[in-house]
Parts: structure tokens; sequence; C-alpha cells
């Protein structure tokens, strides 16, 4: 309705009147503020209608998604408590496993096995094994011993004349065939028994000076790491003397100084010499030198040839060997080969006593 609203309009008042109607307003139709309270009243009926249906149905679908969740954790809960029957039923069943299977001491209180007392049986039976070797080695340590002693006092007396016999043939032959090799002293100032020249002095000093630290005069004692046992000498020597040496009187000193520490013991003695070594590599045009050095320990060069030290007679032979040795060593510098020994910069000498109480000679 409308104030402006033109009377005589009977087709627009016909329609409002029928408006007016269904809402169910029988005021008075011409009343425009009464007609606009009705109309909005039945607006607003309308929209809270809506409005409750709309909020009806969240209610439904709130409630049916509580119902799923309610549903979906009474499954679960029943599902848990099906395991947990499973569970129950299985461990029941290892308990009698278990109880058949172990000792019932490793069983607690409930007929449970008990991991710890199952340790603690471990460890005795454990402990039990190595008390049962270690008596059963004792008594092979044992029985060995008294078999060694019983060989030991029924070894045969044996020939002083093999006791006593000597590799002096042996030495005598080679000092004989090699008479013609003499060592002749390089004219140089070296703190050792220089063979021939080298090819770069300063590389060749570093290494001798190296080689000379690794024995200390102060304590006579030699830093290395294991003796080296010779594939012809098995057995290890009763001593070993050791000594840098720059000269030939040198050797000759330190000899005479073992056999004067030796004076009283028959014994064989035999040496080995520490050398410095020379590798030449390359042609004329492009040469690399190299330096190297040979404890006595590691090596086996003269260990061959031993010889039994009865008196001051023997130990002036093994001078005179050990001159013709040194002497082949040097003429074996003048073969042009890329690696040769040039320089003898120690002696070490390995002495073997006999035991003269009935004891195996050692056979070097």
């Amino acid at each position: 309705p409308n104030a402006n609203m033109n009377v005589n309009d009977q087709q627009k008042r016909s329609n409002l009147s029928s408006v007016l109607t269904k809402i169910g307003f029988y005021g008075q139709r011409n009343n425009v503020k009464a007609v606009e309270q009705a109309i909005n009243a039945v607006v607003s009926r309308n929209i809270y209608m809506n409005q409750s249906k709309a909020a009806t149905v969240i209610q439904h679908r709130v409630r049916k998604w509580f119902n799923q969740r309610e549903q979906q954790r009474l499954t679960r809960e029943q599902q848990f408590q099906r395991e947990q029957e499973q569970l129950q039923k299985q461990r029941e069943l290892d308990i009698k496993e278990l109880r058949e299977e172990f000792d019932p001491e490793l069983l607690d209180e409930e007929g449970i096995f008990d991991p710890e007392r199952y340790r603690q049986q471990q460890h005795q039976l454990r402990a039990q094994e190595i008390e049962e070797r270690r008596r059963k080695q004792d008594e092979d340590r044992q029985a060995r011993q008294a078999q060694l002693l019983d060989e030991f006092h029924n070894v045969e007396d044996m020939n002083i004349d093999i006791l006593f016999e000597t590799d002096q043939q042996e030495i005598s032959d080679y000092i004989r065939t090699h008479d013609k090799y003499v060592y002749h002293h390089l004219n140089t100032d070296n703190d050792v028994i220089m063979l021939c020249d080298v090819w770069n002095q300063d590389q060749f000093n570093r290494i001798k000076n190296i080689t000379l630290n690794r024995y200390n005069k102060e304590t006579s004692t030699l830093s290395y790491k294991s003796y080296n046992l010779s594939s012809i000498n098995q057995i290890k020597p009763t001593k070993q003397y050791y000594s840098n040496i720059a000269s030939l009187a040198d050797l000759d000193k330190h000899l005479d100084s073992v056999y004067d520490k030796e004076k009283g013991n028959v014994f064989k003695l035999v040496l080995d010499f520490g050398v410095l070594i020379e590798r030449v590599d390359g042609n004329n045009e492009d040469q690399t030198i190299k330096y190297k050095y040979m404890l006595p320990v590691d090596a086996s060069s003269e260990r061959r040839a031993p010889l039994e030290i009865r008196s001051r007679d023997n130990i002036s032979m093994y001078k005179q060997y050990l001159r013709t040795v040194i002497g082949s060593m040097q003429e074996r510098t003048n073969t042009d080969t890329h690696e040769k020994i040039v320089s003898i910069f120690s002696v070490m000498l390995f002495v073997f006593r006999y035991p003269l109480a009935g004891a195996a000679i050692p056979s070097l």
C-alpha cells in the first residue's frame, strides 16, 4: 500500500486485498502503517521458520555424526577387548610352553619364566666351564712338564768333541776364496764405514743421522719392534750386543768387548751389519736418488756363518773373516745396479750360549 496509490486502480487494490487476506490481515485496508506492520510480521515469521528448519537440519546432521563416532568408539572397544582376550590366551599358552621347556627353578612365584634367574643360571654354567677348562689346561701343562723333566734326565751323555764342533772350516774356506777382496778406506770425514762415494751427500747425511740416533749410547739400547728370526736361525739368542761403528777398529773393539763380557761361557757367535742403501732410478738425464737403512735385526746377511768362541784365537779368526766380508761388500758396489750398499753404520753380535747341563745344543 502506498499513500499515493490511485484509489481508482481497482486491480492493484484487489491484489493487495488478496495478499492481506492470505496473511490473515482483516483490519483497515486503508491504514498504511497497519498494513506494513502486518506484512513485516509475516515476513519475520517466515524468516524465523526458515531459520528453524535450517537449525533442525544442522541438529540432525550433528546428531548423526555423533552417533557414528560413538559407534566407532564402541567398535574399537570391542576390538580391543577381543585383542586382550587373544593376548591373554597366547600368554597362557606361552607360560605353558615355558613350564614344559625350562627348569622349574627358572620360573617365578606365578609360574612365569624369569629372565634374571635364567641369566644367573647361564653365568654359573659358564663359570663352571671356564673352571673345568682351566683345570684341564693345568693338568696338560703339568703332564708336559713331567714329560720334559723325564726327557731331560734321560738324555745320554754327549761326546765333548761333538759338543765343541765348530764352523771354522767354513770360515777358513771363505777367507781363502775371498782373500783378494780387501777393504780400502775412503778418504772421507765420516762417522760410518763408507764403501763407496754417494751421489747426494746431504740426503745421505740426513738418513745416516736418523739411523745413528736409533742407538742410545748412555743405555746401550737400540729401539726396534721385534727380533727377526731368519730361516736359518730359528732360535732366539741368549744375548745381543749392538754398537755403532765408524771403522774396522771400532768393529775389533766391539768384538773384544763382547769376548770379555762372555769370558767363561762357551758360545756361538753370529752377527749382522746395519747398512745404508742407495737407490738410483731413471736414466742419466732424469735420475731419482733415494737412501734407506736396514738395521741388523732386520737383516740376515752374515748369520749364515756362526763361529764357536772358546778362545781369543777364535775372535781373531772372526775379525779376519769380517774384514773379508766387508771387502767383498765394497767390491760389489762397483757393479752397475739400481740399488747397492754404500756404507756400514752398526753391528749387532748375537750370542748363543751352550747349556752344558745336558740340554740340546742350538743348531745355527
